[in-house]
C-alpha cells in the first residue's frame, strides 16, 4: 500500500469512518511510521475543533412533540408496534 494511502486512512480514523480491515492497516502501519501517527492526531484535533465551531442552536419548542407524533403514525408501509 503506498503511503499516500495510509494518509487517507488517517483522516478515515479522525472521521472514526474506517472499516475494521482498514482500521487494522492504519493501527498496524502506524506502529513504524511517526509522521502518520501525527497526522492522525492532528486531523482528530481538527475534526473536534469543528464540532465545536458550529453555531449553538436552540430546537423548535414543538420538536419533541412532532417526532412523537411522527413515530405514532409510523413509517408508510410498516407494520405499527402493538
Amino acid at each position: 500500500m503506498r503511503h499516500g494511502a495510509f494518509l487517507e486512512l488517517a483522516a478515515g480514523a479522525a472521521l472514526d469512518d474506517l472499516d475494521s480491515s482498514e482500521a487494522d492497516r492504519l493501527s498496524d502501519h502506524l506502529g513504524a511510521c511517526p509522521p502518520c501517527r501525527r497526522s492522525v492526531t492532528a486531523l482528530a484535533d481538527v475534526a473536534g475543533l469543528m464540532a465545536l465551531a458550529a453555531p449553538r442552536r436552540r430546537p423548535p419548542a414543538t420538536l419533541k412533540h412532532d417526532v412523537l407524533a411522527a413515530l405514532a403514525r409510523g413509517v408508510p408501509g410498516q407494520a405499527r408496534p402493538r
